[in-house]
């Protein structure tokens, strides 16, 4: 299983690789269609290297407040709606109003206990399957195989009770 596992996020890594190229290959098209028609150079002036010098965009007037004053940069006051908004919102989240919860003795003891047996069956999921496969082996194995496969069987569930 783990194998197949590993051809599939192989799959989709090789996959992502491809549409992480076509990305950046738009990206780049993008850029150069922001960037406008490249001027012919003219007889008088040396010509321009063949890389151009994308534009380089502030990001920053895309952002809440959308609209901002030049002077302080400053978005406009709040209206009603947006005040009211903003205190039912803070009203819901005061941390005051929360109570914080202690856990009980009993949970917590559910909780130690739960992780414990969590744990202890995940320790011994891969060495019970193990032994399925090895017994299922056993059934059509021959008689010389048959005594290593014992032994296996036999190591793994000594394996299982000291982890128990």
């Amino acid at each position: 299983m783990n194998l197949v596992y590993q051809q599939v996020v192989q799959e989709t890594l090789d996959q992502l690789e491809k549409l992480l190229t076509h990305n950046h290959r738009q990206q780049k098209e993008l850029v150069s269609q922001l960037s406008g028609p490249i001027k012919e150079p003219s007889r008088e002036q040396p010509a321009p290297s063949s890389y151009q010098q994308p534009i380089t965009m502030y990001l920053g007037r895309f952002l809440k407040p959308y609209f901002k004053d030049k002077l302080t940069g400053l978005g406009p006051p709040a209206n009603q709606e947006t005040k009211e908004k903003t205190s039912r919102m803070t009203g819901c989240l005061d941390d005051r109003k929360l109570k914080m919860k202690r856990w009980e003795s009993w949970q917590k003891t559910l909780l130690i206990h739960s992780v414990t047996r969590d744990s202890l069956r995940r320790q011994i999921q891969p060495k019970l399957s193990k032994v399925d496969y090895l017994s299922q082996k056993l059934s059509s194995a021959g008689e010389t195989d048959r005594q290593q496969l014992r032994e296996q069987i036999d190591s793994l569930e000594r394996d299982i009770d000291l982890l128990r």
